[in-house]
Parts: structure tokens; C-alpha cells; sequence
């Protein structure tokens, strides 16, 4: 049996690798994953661990953790390889050079933290990117539990048990794009709903078209005539269901 060893510091591709072996069904032991697991469970093992080696190890993760649930409306990663800068980043305006800029310090903020939490902290887990990584500061640094909020709100509406009591929904946001799909209610309710689903907004920038019945979108004319471009639209669009 061969055993091979991954390291290397934040950003070289660890987790990449990592995953390129699971998915040839290699098994991979994760051993950050499972000192984080130890360290949860029993932070005794820190304070032995600083007596024996107290240059290497920080008992400041024994602080006390914040118990509040915090709800988040993606499963977007602060680092990694559709991390939030690069998913959220040309949305928001940002070019190329700013987001690998974000990106670079951002990397560097974590190698900090780390440094301070034992490598406790997790930057690619799901959901770490929403609100611009503040879920990441919730979540790991200050141990609150993080929950998607779409999947909340159906639960708490009862919407998720209804949602297939219609045949038809019509679902509208100004772009529908791969963020969309990745934790937005819009898209657990397009996962969800099995009938017919139509889109109408602002613009439709997703690879697969067949997730929709069918796609109205404003395009370029709705940055002239917003108001008469979604009017359009929805005309067009009711007179096809109308059929």
C-alpha cells in the first residue's frame, strides 16, 4: 500500500488534489477535518497539548463560543475554487486584477487566524462566502451554527410542503446565474417545485436553459425602458401560459 502525505500553506491547492483522489475513490484521511472534530468535542485536549508543547499551540480557541443561529442565502465557499470573490465579484463590478487583490489578502487574513485557532478554521466548507464572508466569522471563528435560510424559510412557511400544489411558477429575479442555483430561494424552489417554471427578469446567464419551461428575459432593453421591457415580457409570457 501506498500512503501519500498532501501539505503545503493556504492556496496551493490541497483541497483540490484532495478531491481529484476521492473522486477516483482513493481513500483520503483528513486530518485537519478530524483534529477540528477533536478540538470541538473536547478542548481539554488543547490545554494538554499547549503543556507539552506550548510554543506550538494557542489555548485561544477555548474561548467561549456565541450560540446564535445565523441564516444564509448561499452555499458559496470564501476560498476555493468558485469562491465567493470570483462568484459575487464581477456582480458587484469588480475586475480580474481586484478579485485575485481580495482574494490574495483574504488568504493571507486566514493564514493569521489560523495561526491563532490551531488551524481550526474551515475558508471552503459551504455557505463561508455569504455576505461577503461574514458567515465565515460567524461560523468559525465565533461558532455559531449556520443554516441555510432559504431551506428555513420553506420550513417555517410551509411553503415546501405547497409548492406542488400549483402547476405553474413563474420565478423572477434581475440575473439568474450559477449563484443563483447555489443556495438562493430561487433556485431551492426551482429544485423543488415539478411542474411548469418559467423565468422573467432582468437577464438569464446559465448554462443549462432546460431547468426553465421557458426564459423571458429583459435583455438590453431593459436597461433603456425598464418598466416597458418587463411589461413586454410579461405580456409575451402570459399569453403562453394563456394557451
Amino acid at each position: 500500500m501506498v500512503i501519500i502525505g498532501i501539505t503545503g500553506s493556504i492556496g496551493t491547492g490541497k483541497t483540490t488534489v484532495s478531491k481529484m483522489f476521492k473522486a477516483l475513490n482513493i481513500p483520503v484521511f483528513d486530518s485537519d477535518k478530524q483534529v477540528k472534530e477533536i478540538l470541538d468535542k473536547n478542548h481539554l485536549v488543547i490545554e494538554k497539548i499547549s503543556k507539552v508543547w506550548p510554543d506550538v499551540i494557542s489555548t485561544n480557541y477555548t474561548q467561549r463560543k456565541i450560540d446564535k443561529i445565523v441564516l444564509i442565502d448561499t452555499n458559496i465557499p470564501l476560498l476555493g475554487e468558485n469562491n465567493a470573490f470570483k462568484v459575487f465579484g464581477p456582480q458587484k463590478g469588480l475586475a480580474n486584477s481586484e478579485i485575485k487583490f481580495l482574494e490574495k489578502n483574504v488568504e493571507r487574513i486566514f493564514d493569521l487566524l489560523s495561526r491563532e485557532m490551531d488551524g481550526s478554521l474551515d475558508p471552503f466548507k459551504e455557505g463561508t462566502g455569504a455576505s461577503g464572508g461574514l458567515s465565515f466569522a460567524l461560523g468559525e471563528v465565533l461558532g455559531c451554527e449556520i443554516i441555510s435560510g432559504p431551506q428555513f424559510f420553506l420550513n417555517e412557511t410551509k411553503l415546501i410542503g405547497k409548492i406542488n400544489d400549483f402547476e405553474i411558477a413563474i420565478l423572477c429575479e434581475g440575473k439568474f446565474d450559477f449563484s443563483s442555483m447555489s443556495g438562493k430561494v430561487l433556485g431551492e424552489i426551482l429544485k423543488l417545485h415539478t411542474g411548469q417554471t418559467y423565468f422573467l427578469g432582468g437577464k438569464f446567464d446559465y448554462n443549462d436553459e432546460s431547468i426553465f419551461t421557458d426564459i423571458f428575459e429583459l435583455g438590453n432593453k431593459g436597461m433603456k425602458n425598464s418598466k416597458k421591457a418587463l411589461r413586454d415580457s410579461a405580456y409575451t409570457l402570459a399569453k403562453k401560459i394563456g394557451k
